[in-house]
């Protein structure tokens, strides 16, 4: 596991991607997750980045830390984009685990990140309850 290559195969990847690409450093069987989608294999997890890429203006991913122990890598990240209909440019924080296999390739990917901070308190109605929910168990 090459920190500077899984770091510069993330900060780059765009629209462009391909399966080959993937195949670089996925391992055929790869079990991806995130808040939205769970898929267990690199042609699933093709379609999931052509698609996110496709959906998006713009999209930024800067990974700020890595950490790793054993064949385990952490990445902090922060990841920027519009959507094609609003020019307002969103802001992501999270972390990615991934867990290398023998030959080096990413056989488990999760992607931890806050859905209601960052997608659902953006919602007018929705937005304004959770704000008051927090505000509540803060005290």
């Amino acid at each position: 596991m090459n920190h500077v290559r899984v770091k510069t195969f993330f900060e780059t990847l765009d629209e462009e991607v391909t399966l080959d690409d993937l195949k670089s450093i996925y391992a055929e069987q790869v079990h991806f997750k995130n808040p939205f989608y769970e898929l267990d294999d690199i042609a699933a997890l093709y379609r999931f980045f052509r698609q996110l890429y496709q959906d998006i203006d713009d999209p930024t991913l800067l990974i700020t830390e890595s950490v790793s122990e054993g064949e385990i890598i952490y990445l902090n990240w922060i990841f920027r984009f519009s959507f094609h209909e609003n020019q307002e440019r969103f802001s992501i924080d999270g972390v990615s685990r991934m867990c290398f296999d023998e030959r080096g390739k990413i056989f488990e990917h999760t992607d931890y990140w806050d859905v209601g901070e960052n997608i659902y308190e953006t919602f007018p109605l929705l937005g304004t309850l959770i704000r008051w929910v927090k505000k509540r168990i803060r005290g």
